[in-house]
């Protein structure tokens, strides 16, 4: 019926059997094609229909084919509006509306902050689910946490850094059970360095067995580096199946590196969505990470966490953390990538990259600092949701969550590729930071991963 309620008004003369007639007819077509992405090319969330918040119809979505998940006009205006409403829209100003569980608090900027609720949207494999907890959860422990690992697979390889990794996981683990979704490039190289490395699968499962070993569990996905087309066989959700099938002459558009970790996170996405059915379970927290990184959280991550429950936060396009309810938004953050590069033929490319920095710019008097102008931050703009962290490209300040809280006191990518095994060494930081490597190597002191 959600389907139904979205089709242009028929004529008023229309007798009841006949729209009953008709209704039934569409109705039918629409499962198959949401069910069979092959009849059409696509299938996606009936509820995404409705938590929809461009001013593109809905009935121009299923006009072409194209899922609300993916933009089908990239507006500066409407990116420029909830960019807007992300950095003058304080926790205190958040807090103004309330949404109940089952809905998402979306905010644009038109003079003031304009906040509103919309049903959590789902994707096709949760669709008709009943999600409750497997067990019956501890007073002292919280909802559990999905880690999403997606990327080249580079120091990972290192003692150090996977010691780095049991540290972590193993503060999170005290309050939560903790599961690791790991989408590893066997293919991987440094950045600026000539040459790659292969892992193969043995060496990647035991990476992921010595950072977890005690503390929680892992699902893994090895691609030897995730181009699209490997990407695309690797997930059994239709819509996030069409985010990861662009046309054929969009495929050789950004086939390695950045992009690559990019589909990792909608393949580890649906990994998720999978172990979520499998165990009626539902995360509470979703956090998505790169293996070559190293990250310092406060004394208490799920008190910090809570002070976060209705942003993303986000640092650059390395590191972000969420509640679970508003996953699927920066889980889908490739989409935006596809319509800026074109979605197809007969849909070709909206507005030009350059046009559209200057358009962005003029609007809310901020210039992409860093180059990169299509970070999940644009994504998230688009459709309203409210976003927070440091490093955003359009953004020179870091944003707090409520209680002036910052969820990651350091971040550091460590993009080297040590032999197996090798133990710390101040040459693994190959950082823009000259002062990188020291204060790693303080910081591994402080929490007892290397000798002082």
């Amino acid at each position: 019926r959600h389907l139904v309620q979205h089709l242009p008004a028929m004529a008023c003369h229309e007798t009841k059997r006949s729209w009953l007639i008709l209704s039934i007819a569409f109705a039918g077509v629409a499962m198959l094609w949401l069910f069979n992405p092959g009849i059409c090319g696509v299938g996606f969330s009936r509820s995404t229909i409705i938590a929809r918040v461009d001013s593109t119809p809905a009935e121009e979505s299923l006009l072409t084919g194209i899922p609300p998940w993916v933009p089908i006009a990239i507006k500066p205006e409407r990116i420029a509006s909830g960019c807007l409403s992300a950095l003058r829209c304080n926790a205190t100003c958040l807090e103004k509306v309330a949404c109940e569980e089952k809905e998402v608090k979306l905010c644009f900027w038109d003079q003031t902050a304009r906040c509103t609720c919309r049903f959590r949207p789902e994707l096709p494999t949760e669709w008709g689910r009943s999600i409750q907890p497997s067990v019956k959860l501890k007073q002292s422990m919280q909802q559990p946490i999905a880690i999403l690992m997606g990327g080249q697979t580079r120091s990972l390889a290192s003692a150090f850094v996977q010691a780095t990794w049991r540290v972590l996981l193993k503060k999170l683990s005290q309050n939560a059970k903790v599961v690791v979704f790991a989408v590893l490039s066997r293919k991987s190289s440094t950045k600026g360095v000539n040459g790659t490395t292969v892992f193969e699968p043995a060496d990647l499962e035991r990476m992921l067995d010595n950072i977890t070993r005690g503390i929680g569990e892992w699902r893994g996905l090895f691609p030897m580096e995730c181009n699209w087309d490997e990407a695309a066989s690797l997930v059994t959700d239709p819509a996030l199946n069409f985010i990861l099938s662009p046309p054929v002459h969009l495929k050789k558009l950004r086939s390695s590196g950045q992009s690559n970790a990019y589909r990792s996170r909608v393949v580890g996405f649906d990994m998720m969505l999978r172990f979520e059915a499998d165990h009626f379970e539902r995360f509470g927290h979703v956090l998505f990470v790169r293996p070559d990184s190293v990250l310092e959280f406060g004394a208490k991550p799920f008190d910090d966490l809570a002070k976060c429950s209705d942003v993303i936060y986000v640092i650059n396009d390395v590191f972000a953390a969420m509640p679970r309810n508003l996953a699927p938004y920066f889980a889908t953050h490739l989409a935006t990538f596809r319509s800026f590069t074109g979605l197809g033929p007969g849909l070709p490319l909206q507005m030009h990259v350059v046009e559209f920095r200057q358009k962005f710019s003029n609007l809310t008097g901020r210039e992409f600092v860093g180059g990169a102008w299509i970070l999940p931050t644009v994504h998230l703009s688009h459709y309203g949701v409210p976003w927070v962290g440091k490093d955003a490209d359009m953004s020179h300040a870091e944003l707090p969550c409520k209680d002036n809280t910052y969820l990651v006191k350091h971040i550091w990518l460590i993009r080297n590729l040590p032999m197996l095994n090798a133990s710390w060494n101040p040459k693994v930081c190959r950082a823009r930071d000259p002062g990188a490597a020291a204060a790693i190597e303080n910081y591994s002191q402080r929490m007892g991963i290397i000798d002082k």
